[in-house]
């Protein structure tokens, strides 16, 4: 006698469905936070990489931080942007620590022998941008440039996809301003290096860009989470700036976290700093935590490498410390700082800030 086979019952095939789908609901989210908790340590590991190459460039520049108008970005006055060498503008941090790490860029046939044409800053910026160690894995950022910057790029390319992953806190790259109101270079109003501190924040008297002049290493962010591209003005194009001699930092630097100023780490979103409708830019910096649109302060979280070399996971508030932006003895104007900051770490409203250590 031949045996039937029989097949699954609809019950069956419905509770075997049942099943994977509850399966499913409780390991994607162990998922997605396992790859996101590993995305933050590739994070952490490239700002590590990145410290120890300023770091090293400091032991052999006699303590000087790369990055600067006023170290690697100096140029004479009246270069212009075809004849600036081996950077892409004067604010340029990535393309020294590729120099200190010993990565060559390739260059086509386009840019010349030189390498100081814009065909050749362009291929640098974009060889930066798409390089791993300049890439978080939770960046969202993506190109939003409708117009072609690049003089003598044409056609422009359409392989620069990647946006800014990281920035420098500026102020540790000027020099004291002794013009009150100026924002440039004092006596000029131009601004080829030297480059100076500002009406609102203003390193102190004698400061030159040094690790050792800094204050306490260990309470300085060198390089943190974050890009100018961020859609601070309301609408394209972003606030960010490719010139050769780009004012307040450019494409690569910015105010820190805690200011109501930056383009890069912007927190007008955030609980008690004025603007309840507009986009939460959080989520395209501090882009390691809850990511929850209008969340409250410290649900959002960034990774930063600091002048000692060590890298911390900060909330979006924690990080606004304005310790951690500027140099020991930067004074910082009334209203710099956003209004949580002012109640978070105890700073009198309404009278200028002397960063006290």
């Amino acid at each position: 006698m031949k045996k039937r086979k029989h097949g699954f019952t609809l019950v069956e095939l419905l509770v075997v469905v049942g099943i994977i789908a509850v399966l499913v609901s409780i390991l994607l989210p162990a998922m997605t936070k396992a790859r996101r908790s590993a995305n933050s340590i590739e994070c952490q590991s490239n700002l590590r990489v990145i410290g120890q190459a300023f770091m090293l460039y400091a032991e052999q520049n006699n303590n000087y931080i790369l990055g600067s108008p006023n170290t690697t970005g100096w140029f004479p006055k009246g270069t212009n942007q075809f004849s600036v060498p081996y950077i892409v503008q004067d604010w340029d941090w990535e393309t020294p620590v590729l120099n200190v790490m010993g990565v060559p860029i390739s260059y086509d046939s386009l840019a010349n022998a030189s390498k100081s044409n814009t065909w050749a800053q362009w291929e640098r910026l974009n060889f930066e941008e798409n390089y791993r160690l300049f890439i978080c894995p939770d960046n969202l950022g993506m190109l939003a440039q409708t117009a072609n910057i690049w003089t003598g790029v044409t056609p422009f390319p359409p392989s620069f996809q990647q946006w800014q992953s990281y920035t420098m806190g500026m102020d540790f790259l000027l020099l004291h301003n002794p013009i009150a109101g100026n924002t440039s270079t004092p006596g000029t109003g131009t601004l080829p290096a030297p480059v100076y501190g500002n009406a609102y924040e203003n390193p102190p008297n004698s400061y030159v860009p040094k690790f050792n002049r800094i204050g306490n290493a260990s309470q300085k962010i060198l390089v943190a989470d974050g890009g100018r591209w961020l859609d601070w003005t309301g609408s394209p194009p972003f606030n960010m700036s490719f010139a050769y001699n780009a004012d307040e930092g450019g494409e690569y630097c910015d105010w820190g976290a805690d200011s109501a100023y930056t383009r890069a780490e912007s927190r007008e979103r955030a609980l008690n700093n004025g603007d309840k409708a507009g986009h939460d830019e959080r989520v395209l910096w501090a882009r390691h935590g809850q990511l929850i649109l209008g969340g409250p302060p410290d649900s959002f979280k960034f990774n930063a490498v600091f002048f000692d070399g060590h890298v911390e996971t900060l909330g979006d508030l924690q990080g606004a410390n304005p310790a951690f932006w500027a140099p020991k003895g930067t004074v910082m104007q009334a209203a710099e700082l956003w209004p949580d900051v002012y109640q978070r770490f105890g700073i009198p409203s309404g009278v200028s800030y002397t960063v006290p250590n």
